[in-house]
Order: structure tokens, then C-alpha cells, then sequence
């Protein structure tokens, strides 16, 4: 039997007029079929969206916070005016002081829930977090909050472009109560140790934690073997202990004055695994901010290596020394948010709450 092009050349007159009415029609129901089902496709295709939308992040492209050194010069520009402003924006938390002073007010209140226990990385992400969006909102910060990557520097800490006056945020003085040269050398904070009210000039200055020499500091506990050390810690346990005990006191404890104290956000701690961290200090040098997104970065790294470690979570708590700490435990920031935290909600720095990363 003949088929095809051949076939039809044996039909009749009214046979082909049939044929043709066949096609036609069989045409017609061809794209009447193709039409619904491409329009079930898309409907199908909506519905995945949204459903995918819903369930998803909304932290689509997280910035990336960077290294000092790698800004541009304009870049560098904008934070250190950024940072500056903040120390002339009126208190948001206590009658008197700058907003920068409320950050020194809130460290020292909350010492306790933020340092030595599970709890230090995630309270101080949010803590930083809070700093940025601070800049954002009075200062006009537009690009991110960077950090100092100390370990580049550990053979010769002092002489780390960090220290510079013109790129950079400013030399030490000769003593622990001395001032500071650069650009922040005409600020002025509210608090020293404990919370003391004692309004003053900025100050900073080097110690040798293991010598005692002042206008020098040691890179000894932030040479590469540490770094390795804290890369290959197995569990948040002992990585939370090695970066706070070590990484996190050592700088503190070197760049004196108003790093040392607890006022770190002006200063901070004076034996390393000696005493429990003295915490309860003001944060005022601008370093501290610096200084802290670098063991938040560390933090994510760690994470990175292994994506069951973004949920990883363990250790003592902070008020409950019975009891282990979950991510359910919440964190508090007093008046400077409106707002406790779950340390889940921090767990994870490209959620759509904070959206960044490294």
C-alpha cells in the first residue's frame, strides 16, 4: 500500500476535499492542544516561582565586606567620614553622648551575655550588624563595613598601614592616656572602664603583651601556625574558644587605651587566659569595629568549610550554666534595637536580615 505523497495521488476529487478538511481540522486541534498545555506550563511555572519565592531568601546578591587595604581611596573616604559622624550623632540610649557612645554603654551592660559562653560570635555579628545599619541610617554609609586582616600583618604589627594618618586610622601616642594623630584625633568619647563617666580625647597606644613594652606588640598568637590551628578546629566549641580566648583578647590586649578597656568599643582586656574577659568595657576606637568583622569573617569561613556548620551551635550559656545553649537562646541589645534576637537568625550571614558575606 502507498503511502504519503504517493497515496494521495490515488485519491478521487471528494476524497482529497476530505483529506484536506481532515488536516485542517486535525491542525486546529494540534495548536488548540499545544496552546493549553503551554499555558499549564506557565501556570505550573508561576506557581513554582512563587512557591519558590516564598520559601526562599530574599538575599539575592549579598554584598561582600573587604579588607582594609583593598579599598579605593574614595571608599576609604566615605567609612572614615561615616565612622567620624557617628561620634556627632546625639544618643539614641542615655541622655547625653554620641550614638557611638551608646555602642561603648551597651558593651558594658551586656558583657556578660556577649563574652566567654557560646554566645560571643553571634551576639557580636549582630552587634556589628547594628553598627552598620547605624552608619546607613545617620551617616550615610553606602558601601560595607570592612576589616583588618591582622594575620597579613604579624611579623611587625606596629608598622601596619592600619596605623597610618592619611590612609588609615591614625598612629598611637607614646602612652596609654596619650591621644591619637590622623583623622580621628579630634574625637572625643563618654566612657572609660566599667562604665565610668569620664568625657575624653581618644587614646591608643601599643603594648608587647608577652614583654611589656610599650610602643611595640607581639604577633606571636596570630602567626600562621594559630591561623592554622583555628581553621582545623572540629566543632563550634573549641573554634569559639580558641578565636575569643586568643585571636579576639590578644588585640585587645595590645593596642591600648581605649581598645583595652571595656570600653572597647573604646578598650578591653589585660590578661589573656588569665582572668574571665573583662567585658564590660566601652567600644570606642574605631579599630574595634575593624577588629571584629575580621573574627566574623574567620567565623564564616569556618562555616563555609562545611555547610552543616552555618547551624552549628553549642556550648555554655551565658545565664543558665546548667543548661547548654540552643538557637533558640535569645540575644539582647537593649535600646539600641527595638527587639531581642534568636541566635538562629544570625546563624546565617546571607539571610535576608543580613545579607553578606566574605
Amino acid at each position: 500500500m502507498y503511502t504519503g505523497y504517493w497515496a494521495d495521488a490515488w485519491l478521487t476529487p471528494n476524497r482529497a476535499v476530505e483529506r484536506d478538511e481532515r488536516r485542517r481540522v486535525s491542525s486546529h486541534l494540534i495548536l488548540v492542544s499545544l496552546y493549553f498545555a503551554a499555558a499549564a506550563g506557565a501556570a505550573i511555572i508561576v506557581a513554582f516561582v512563587i512557591l519558590n519565592a516564598a520559601t526562599t531568601t530574599t538575599c539575592l546578591r549579598p554584598p561582600i565586606r573587604r579588607e582594609w587595604r583593598s579599598l579605593g581611596k574614595d571608599e576609604k573616604e566615605e567609612y572614615i567620614s561615616a565612622a567620624k559622624c557617628l561620634y556627632n550623632v546625639s544618643s539614641q540610649v542615655v541622655s547625653e553622648g554620641s550614638v557611638q557612645d551608646d555602642f561603648a554603654w551597651i558593651h558594658i551592660r551586656y558583657s556578660g551575655a556577649a563574652h566567654e559562653d557560646a554566645s560571643f560570635l553571634p551576639w557580636h555579628r549582630m552587634f556589628v550588624h547594628i553598627y552598620e545599619q547605624k552608619l546607613r541610617d545617620h551617616c550615610g554609609l553606602v558601601g560595607q563595613l570592612p576589616y583588618w586582616d591582622w594575620s597579613r600583618d604579624w611579623q611587625n604589627l606596629t608598622t601596619s598601614s592600619i596605623w597610618d594618618d592619611t590612609d588609615g586610622f591614625g598612629s598611637p601616642g607614646t602612652g596609654e592616656s596619650s591621644g591619637i594623630s590622623g583623622p580621628f584625633s579630634d574625637v572625643h568619647v563618654r566612657y572609660r572602664d566599667n562604665g565610668t563617666i569620664s568625657p575624653h580625647r581618644l587614646a591608643r597606644s601599643f603594648l608587647n603583651y608577652d614583654s611589656g613594652e610599650i610602643g611595640s606588640m607581639s604577633g606571636e598568637l596570630i602567626k600562621p601556625e594559630i591561623m592554622g590551628r583555628l581553621a582545623r578546629a572540629g566543632d563550634y566549641d573549641t573554634f569559639r574558644y580558641l578565636i575569643e580566648g586568643t585571636l579576639h583578647n590578644v588585640v585587645h590586649l595590645e593596642v591600648v587605651g581605649d581598645l583595652d578597656e571595656l570600653t572597647a568599643p573604646n578598650g578591653m582586656f589585660r590578661k589573656l587566659h588569665v582572668r574571665r574577659c573583662n567585658a564590660d568595657g566601652v567600644i570606642t576606637d574605631p579599630i574595634f569595629w575593624l577588629h571584629h568583622v575580621q573574627l566574623d569573617r574567620l567565623w564564616w569561613q569556618w562555616q563555609q568549610e562545611d555547610q552543616t556548620r552555618v547551624w552549628e551551635y553549642y556550648g555554655e550559656h551565658e545565664k543558665q550554666t546548667s543548661r547548654r545553649a540552643s538557637l533558640q537562646d535569645e540575644l539582647s541589645f537593649g535600646d539600641l534595637i527595638s527587639r531581642n534576637i534568636l541566635v538562629e537568625q544570625v546563624m546565617d550571614t546571607q539571610s535576608s536580615m543580613l545579607c553578606y558575606r566574605y
